[in-house]
């Protein structure tokens, strides 16, 4: 029964036995780190070597090549500080952190991602690395971050610049850059801010409280930068929501004011109907037609009377006439 047990722990129905198969992984993991670890020391080599005099890809030169790689070695080393700067640098670091774990019999978990991580990292390196000032025996014409690293800060700098005065934007550029850089290098390296405190625990516990409030400080400091975007959009948002209704009341008050000068430069005429006995009788008259052949009857009346009066007064007018005349005496013949 014990021989059984020891045949079931060594082997299993693999081609291989198990404990074969984890030296074999083992040794794997070792040379794959001894590799990076190899490539890490020929980059170093030659960017340690470069030399502003060295030919490359866009520049000849009949003299000779300094660097200790020889022209390969020069070309990629061009390539890499002409473009990147001082960021050139983080690839070696990356390549030794990579290898120090697989000599350590940790294997890469998501190696595709780490690569893509390094990328934005080395950008955003780049990128502060251009916002400071370039020290007098610095041999290239853009700053410590090389070609690419100058445009990303510029581009950067000058799209807050568009929100906020331009020193606000230059400080909030380098901050942004500066954490985006932090935190890709890390997630490129496989570091979490829990490594990094338990990693601090050498330096003693004082230090090491130190180092948890940085990360936890920069972890603040992470979320509060992202929520930036979203509290612009929401300032952008209220400022065209109150523009949008001064408008309206501004389109409001110029059609009032419009409507009330139109008001007052029309006037408002407002035709009196004539009276229905001006046009004869007819069914669909005002009311006040229904009193003109009253009116009529009074006027007629009143006409009837006039006349009557005014033939009293001359029948009497005649009578006195006739009266007078008759008691004046004859006038007496002349002598």
């Amino acid at each position: 029964m014990h021989t059984g047990n020891i045949h079931s722990d060594t082997t299993d129905d693999a081609l291989l036995p198990r404990a074969l198969r984890a030296f074999l992984r083992r040794r794997l993991l070792e040379l794959a780190g001894l590799a990076l670890l190899g490539l890490a020391a020929l980059l170093t080599l030659a960017l340690a070597s470069w030399s502003v005099t060295d030919p490359s890809l866009d520049r000849a030169v009949d003299g000779d090549i300094h660097n200790l790689l020889g022209w390969p070695g020069a070309v990629v080393a061009d390539l890499l500080i002409v473009h990147l700067g001082l960021a050139a640098a983080l690839p070696v670091a990356a390549l030794v952190s990579w290898a120090s774990r697989l000599l350590a019999l940790r294997p890469l978990a998501r190696l595709h991602a780490r690569l893509l991580w390094l990328v934005p990292a080395v950008m955003a390196t780049a990128a502060v690395l251009a916002a400071l000032p370039t020290p007098e025996g610095w041999v290239l014409g853009t700053g410590l971050g090389g070609n690419l690293g100058t445009a990303l800060f510029e581009a950067v700098r000058n799209l807050l610049a568009l929100f906020m005065q331009p020193v606000i934007a230059t400080i909030l550029a380098v901050l942004l850059l500066l954490v985006a850089a932090v935190f890709a290098g890390m997630r490129a390296l496989g570091i979490n801010g829990d490594g990094v405190v338990r990693a601090a625990a050498v330096l003693g516990e004082k230090r090491q409280q130190k180092v948890a409030a940085g990360v936890g400080w920069f972890g603040h400091l992470r979320l509060w930068l992202a929520a930036l975007p979203n509290r612009f959009r929401q300032r952008s948002r209220a400022q065209r929501a109150q523009q949008q209704q001064v408008q309206g009341m501004t389109a409001t008050d110029d059609a009032a004011s419009s409507d009330a000068a139109q008001t007052q430069e029309v006037p408002v005429v407002r035709r009196v109907p004539e009276p229905a006995f001006m046009h004869g009788a007819d069914e669909d008259a005002p009311p006040v037609a229904a009193f003109a052949p009253r009116l009529r009857q009074r006027a007629e009346g009143l006409g009837g009377y006039l006349r009557h009066a005014a033939e009293r007064l001359g029948g009497l007018l005649r009578s006195g006439r006739t009266a007078h005349t008759d008691t004046v005496p004859a006038a007496a013949p002349a002598p």
